[in-house]
């Protein structure tokens, strides 16, 4: 088995308890999830805290294809948020990633980064009771995404649990996490308004958006709000055909 780490030297001091963490991931760590692609994990190293991301065993043509065609999940995560960090678009720290190769292709792959403190994700801004609020968070949050499309930043996986919400001192950060799948190109308008439709099926939410993309785009906000509905109606159909479809095709295994 061949087997690939790249380290971030900057963070040189955390190395050896840091890829010490990575030899006992299954051994050692708090897990934080766990589910059928992928598990993350925390662990202290000295004075900081690291989250590990380890991919499971794809199907045996991205086991071909991870080897030699494309990169692998943990490499482009942590390529992505070295670009997004250039960019100034808040990610955890990215600190190494490994692959580990058989001779027909990947076996595992292992993604290290810093431990991002934060509040809440997007997921739970639809059910916060303090309007004024939500509301400053979901512009704010408006005002970075439109910042992500305007350095030609395409999220793929803009979804409600992968955006990190940070409070201090009256102000809110984000911070993008699950970065594999991510394009760094110029975004046609419907491209950036279809970016929200995983979002969120609240119209109240979906509501707030658009003002706040209209006001930043200086746009009319019911044309807006309409576009955004439509994405988001659009993806949320789509959705739940493809889970049926999964039902039945597991109904007739």
């Amino acid at each position: 088995m061949k087997i690939v780490t790249i380290f971030n030297e900057e963070l040189q001091p955390y190395k050896k308890g840091a890829l010490q963490f990575l030899d006992d991931f299954h051994l050692s760590g708090e897990t934080i999830y766990s589910g059928t692609r992928n598990i993350l994990k925390q662990k202290a190293v000295k004075d900081k805290k690291f989250v590990i991301k380890y991919f499971k065993k794809p199907h045996f043509i991205n086991q071909l294809a991870y080897k030699y065609f494309r990169e692998s999940k943990a490499k482009r995560s942590y390529l992505y948020a070295q670009k997004l960090l250039s960019l100034g678009i808040g990610t955890p720290k990215p600190v190494a990633y490994r692959n580990k190769f058989t001779w027909f292709g990947i076996e595992k792959s292992y993604y290290v980064s810093e431990y991002q403190s934060h509040d809440l994700t997007f997921r739970e801004l639809p059910a916060m009771e303090n309007v004024n609020k939500r509301n400053q968070i979901l512009f704010e949050f408006v005002k970075f995404t439109h910042q992500m499309h305007e350095n030609g930043v395409h999220f793929l996986d803009h979804s409600p649990g992968n955006t990190l919400i940070e409070e201090c001192d009256g102000k809110f950060y984000f911070y993008l996490v699950d970065l594999n799948r991510m394009k760094f190109e110029s975004l046609t308008r419907q491209q950036r308004i279809q970016n929200f439709a995983r979002l969120t099926q609240d119209k109240r939410v979906i509501r707030t958006m658009s003002e706040a993309y209209a006001e930043i785009n200086h746009e009319a906000a019911d044309k807006v709000y309409d576009e955004m509905l439509f994405s988001v109606n659009e993806f949320f159909s789509k959705s739940l055909k493809k889970q049926a479809f999964k039902k039945r095709i597991r109904f007739w295994r």
